[in-house]
């Protein structure tokens, strides 16, 4: 699933539930993530894995246009930790 569109019917098609109640969960679900983790907080959701917000340390890298060093500040971005379950879903290919 490429889109957002392909993921709501998906569910919906799972689920049995209609499309636009779908949409409106899917979209509780990423604000609130949203929140949760710009707070520092890790989300889990079971089965699938966490959701962690972590600082990246100020480094200096190359400017690939000019070649020049320049710096970049710490900052804070998101990691994603598969859970046991689904990593093992997709080595197993099921």
């Amino acid at each position: 699933m490429k889109t957002k569109a392909e993921l709501v019917a998906a569910v919906a098609a799972a689920s049995g539930l209609a499309k636009g109640n779908v949409e409106t969960v899917l979209d509780a679900f990423r604000g609130v993530l949203q929140t949760e983790v710009s707070k520092g907080r890790d989300v889990r959701w079971p089965g699938v894995g966490d959701f962690q917000r972590v600082k990246r340390a100020a480094t200096n890298r190359k400017n690939p246009f000019n070649g020049e060093m320049m710096a970049v500040p710490e900052r804070f971005t998101v990691k994603f930790v598969l859970s046991h379950t689904l990593k093992g879903a997709v080595r197993s290919g099921a």
